[in-house]
């Protein structure tokens, strides 16, 4: 079988990094043509099918993002054309739009990637999108339940992203500069994301300010990058370096060297190896507003970590409970409100409920290495195995 796998970039985040998984799956068993819509980065994640790019210079104007979804529709015509594929992957909305304006005889299959109700974009339109994408496999099966309730959509069809549960373990088994040794001695909170808005970063350094008066050797780990093209990503960044500051903390910024200094807060900025750093946390925290399909929670699960987190759309809840049994792997919380202002230093009571949860959880030993074995277990539900074998059956039409 012929399948060409469109998506917009191969660099950087959670939905490039499972595309590179599917793709590298899906080539064991079938010619897989992988098709980007942007130039080639020094961060794309390792693709091992073949990469044809669509590079079209991007307009800011209405009229010109138009022209430019109409110039890649054509590019990606005379591709399939050429190439003559038995089915297309559109990974995500934006590959999605593209490949719907392509219809060359191919069966279509669309991955929805994040949840619909944090979309915020015309309902006509979306609906219209999704009705006529082909085969829909969310990521997720929450996702199947927006459909239902926002479009009138019905579909059963999902697969989770992949996880090669046994690299994760590699990687947090490296080890981790001398100079952090101290860092991991007392107890650690950890979080994997960028700052950014949707990820709620602001939030959580208030959380630990707060948990940090009962536990006096608590310490936060805070593992992503900051997106400086975006001013109120770097805005997010500064108010959480300087809020910290100004509670007392020594904190290791993002760029900064690391010295024999004893932290008790380290931004490490991005990683090429993030795991073996979140690995020697002694829980991971997880305050994102929304998300798709949370890479970050489930590989900080395979590292062994206990997880709390935000009962946010979509992703988290499907992780963490079995709807079937009722089994618990993590805990839930409630959700922050993902509106910034940098001029609110209060402590709510939601962080004062949050901080509350951990300092029980740091209480109580044997509840936490409870989750810890609960998560570890629950991690390998979302192995390259299992989740990509279900695209294949998919697509191979055993799975309908």
């Amino acid at each position: 079988m012929k399948i060409l796998f469109l998506i917009p970039s191969l660099a950087h985040g959670g939905q490039e990094k499972a595309g590179m998984i599917l793709t590298n799956y899906l080539g064991r068993f079938h010619d897989v043509k992988v098709v980007s819509l942007e130039p080639a980065n020094e961060h794309d994640y390792p693709y091992q099918s073949p990469i044809t790019r669509i590079e079209i210079k991007r307009s800011r104007s209405v009229a010109g993002k138009v022209g430019v979804v109409l110039k890649r529709a054509r590019q990606l015509r005379k591709i399939k054309k050429a190439w003559k594929p038995d089915v297309s992957i559109a990974f995500g909305s934006t590959a999605m739009l593209i490949n719907n304006l392509t219809v060359t005889g191919e069966k279509r299959f669309a991955s929805i990637r994040q949840s619909l109700v944090k979309m915020n974009a015309d309902t006509l339109f979306y609906k219209q999108l999704f009705r006529n994408s082909g085969t829909l496999v969310p990521v997720h099966n929450q996702i199947n339940q927006e459909l239902l309730k926002l479009y009138g959509i019905k579909n059963h069809l999902f697969a989770y992203n992949g996880y090669d549960i046994e690299k994760i373990a590699s990687d947090a088994a490296m080890p981790v500069e001398s100079t952090m040794s101290t860092f991991f001695n007392g107890k650690v909170l950890s979080h994997m994301g960028r700052f950014d808005s949707q990820k709620c970063n602001w939030h959580l350094a208030k959380i630990f300010h707060e948990a940090r008066q009962a536990i006096p050797d608590l310490h936060l780990l805070m593992v992503g990058d900051v997106d400086r093209s975006n001013p109120v990503n770097e805005e997010i960044y500064q108010f959480c370096l300087q809020y910290l500051r100004n509670n007392g903390y020594r904190v290791k910024a993002v760029g900064e060297a690391m010295t024999d200094e004893h932290y008790d807060v380290i931004m490490t900025g991005q990683q090429a190896n993030p795991h073996r750093y979140i690995a020697r946390a002694d829980l991971f925290v997880f305050t994102s507003a929304w998300e798709g399909f949370p890479n970050a929670l489930v590989e900080a699960m395979a590292c062994g970590l206990p997880v709390i987190s935000a009962d946010c759309p979509t992703g988290p809840r499907e992780i963490l409970t079995d709807e079937t049994s009722g089994e618990s792997y993590g805990m839930l919380m409630p959700v922050f409100d993902h509106h910034f202002n940098a001029t609110d230093q209060q402590i709510e009571p939601l962080h004062k409920q949050w901080a509350t949860a951990i300092c029980d959880l740091f209480i109580h030993p044997g509840s936490l290495q409870n989750m810890q074995q609960k998560a570890a277990m629950r991690a390998r539900d979302f192995s390259v195995e299992k989740s990509c074998s279900k695209w294949l059956g998919i697509l191979e039409g055993r799975i309908r």
